[in-house]
Order: structure tokens, then C-alpha cells, then sequence
């Protein structure tokens, strides 16, 4: 009798675990179905977007061009929400980060050898190309423009309203008002990044007689641009230069002007007549570009620099 109680118990718990086993593995519920299902689908279009991005990055022009139109369409401040987040659809962040990855690349393929490098001096213009020059112009035509109370930044061009009201940046950042406010900085901070690029991924990278080279090839960008934008014909291949490709344009060439020194000398006479319908520019900001490179000459070139301020204070005179 004691041997088969134990057998009987036994064969209960033999049971009991088999049951046990059994409700372990019961089908999910429809949710956790659903989860598992969510999941799939997101991993698979991360997946498929990784593939994308690696075909279109197949050479280096291409990989170029494509993180100068992610910088583009980013959208800065003017389509990201004021305090980012997981809500942002943009940013200055993500630009300064699309900036730098390009000017890393841009440093690889220096180190290589396998790319000439001024080959990318054009799509690094197109960082503020015509996409971004179109999106500026409608962030400042736009209807919901940025209040006085939280536009504590510069007019990007002269459509913006002059009139503002300085704020400190917290009480602009934390304001209750235009969760999705466009900001004046856009333009400027697009101008700096882009200037950033072309100097330290290509100039830096590149010996004198290069660097030469991509002076002259500015020069004469800005120049034809300025007189196909008086003319109103474009007989190059290429697009003219808007204001802010030009400002670039200036930035580099003034940062040139002194690193190159007398080496650079053969350009002046083309440098200084495109600069000095640079000066009766529309846009204030190609104006002041255009001072700087007259400040950069005057370094490099004093005679240079002393002959053009005394002709120009007998203009005023």
C-alpha cells in the first residue's frame, strides 16, 4: 500500500508538470501577435531604408551629394519643433551633423588620394543651393513668421522685417507662443556650415597650386553669377550662384587671399573687379563678404589694399 501511494503521487506530479509545460507553450494572445508584427515590419523598413542609403552612396560623388541634400532637407529651424526632441522634424543639430559627417568624408578621400578634391567645391555649394535658398524665401514670405517676443537673431536678408526686440535665449526658448517657430539664424547658420566644409574638408586638404586653382574657379563662379543675374542670361553650363552660394563663395576666397599670399598674386586683377560688383550687390550680406575679402587683400597686399581705400574714399569725396 505504501508503494503505491508513492507511485500515485508520483503520477501526479508527472502530471501536474506536464500541464504546467503545456500552458507554457500556449499560443500568444492576438496582441502580442500584433506587438510582433509591429516590430517586423519596422525592422524591415529600417532595413530597406540602410539599403537604400548604401546604394545611393555607390561612388563619391553620389555620397556626396546625398548628405548635401539630407543638410538640406533637415529643414533647420525653419520645420523642426523650438525645443527638438522626439517630435523634432529637424534642427540646427542635425545639420551641424550632416556638416561634419561630409567634412570627415571629405578628409578620407584627401587621405586616399582616389578623388581630386576640388571636384567637390560645386555640390559643397549646393548645401545652400536653390532647395535651400527656397526654403528660406518661404520661411520669410511666410504667414507665421517669427514673433518679436523670440527672434533675437539677425535679418538673413533685406525682406526681413528690421523691427525686433532683444530676449534672452531661455525666456525664447521656453515662450508658450509658435511651437513651430521659423528662426532668422537659418540662413546664417547654413552659410557658416557650408563655409566650414569647403574649408576644412577641401582647402586644408589640398597643395598651393590647388588651392589656386580653387580660387580662380570661385572667382569666376561669382563673376559670371553676378553678371548673368544683371544680364538676365546664363551662357555656362552650370547654375549662377544665388546670394548665399555667393557668400560662401566670398568666405573662402578671403580665407585663400591670406593663406596663399604672394603665390596668389596672378588673381587679383580678376578678384578685384568681380569684388567690386560684389559691393553694389542687392543682398547686404554678399556686400559684406565682399569688404572682407577687400580686408584680406589689404593683409596679404598692402600696396594693394592702401591703393584701393584711398580711390575709394575719393569716390565718396
Amino acid at each position: 500500500e505504501h508503494g503505491t501511494s508513492v507511485r500515485d503521487a508520483q503520477s501526479e506530479d508527472q502530471a501536474s508538470r506536464r500541464s504546467a509545460d503545456v500552458d507554457d507553450e500556449a499560443p500568444p494572445s492576438s496582441d502580442n501577435s500584433n506587438l510582433d508584427l509591429a516590430a517586423k515590419f519596422k525592422a524591415f523598413s529600417e532595413s530597406r531604408r540602410a539599403s537604400a542609403a548604401t546604394a545611393i552612396c555607390s561612388s563619391v560623388p553620389s555620397a556626396i551629394a546625398y548628405l548635401t541634400k539630407q543638410f538640406v532637407r533637415c529643414g533647420g529651424e525653419t520645420a523642426s519643433n523650438r525645443c527638438g526632441g522626439s517630435f523634432s522634424c529637424g534642427g540646427r543639430a542635425a545639420r551641424i551633423g550632416f556638416a561634419d559627417a561630409l567634412t570627415e568624408f571629405l578628409r578620407l578621400q584627401a587621405s586616399k588620394g582616389d578623388f581630386q578634391l576640388t571636384e567637390a567645391v560645386r555640390p559643397v555649394l549646393e548645401m545652400v543651393g536653390s532647395s535651400f535658398e527656397k526654403q528660406i524665401m518661404k520661411a520669410e514670405k511666410g504667414g507665421n513668421s517669427l514673433s518679436s517676443e523670440i527672434d533675437f537673431f539677425s535679418t538673413p536678408s533685406p525682406n526681413a522685417s528690421p523691427e525686433k526686440r532683444m530676449q534672452t535665449i531661455s525666456g525664447a526658448f521656453l515662450s508658450g507662443r509658435n511651437p513651430r517657430a521659423k528662426s532668422s539664424a537659418d540662413p546664417s547658420i547654413g552659410r557658416l556650415l557650408a563655409s566650414d566644409v569647403l574649408r576644412k574638408g577641401i582647402s586644408e586638404n589640398l597643395s598651393e597650386s590647388l588651392q589656386l586653382n580653387v580660387l580662380l574657379e570661385l572667382t569666376a563662379s561669382c563673376n559670371l553669377s553676378i553678371k548673368s543675374t544683371v544680364d538676365g542670361n546664363n551662357n555656362s553650363e552650370s547654375p549662377p550662384l544665388n546670394r548665399h552660394e555667393i557668400q560662401v563663395a566670398l568666405i573662402e576666397i578671403s580665407h585663400l587671399v591670406v593663406a596663399l599670399g604672394e603665390a596668389g598674386s596672378s588673381s587679383l586683377d580678376d578678384l578685384l573687379a568681380m569684388l567690386d560688383k560684389c559691393l553694389s550687390h542687392s543682398d547686404h550680406g554678399v556686400r559684406y563678404e565682399a569688404a572682407i575679402v577687400h580686408a584680406a587683400i589689404a593683409q596679404a597686399f598692402p600696396a594693394v589694399g592702401r591703393k584701393f581705400v584711398l580711390s575709394s574714399l575719393n569716390e565718396i569725396v
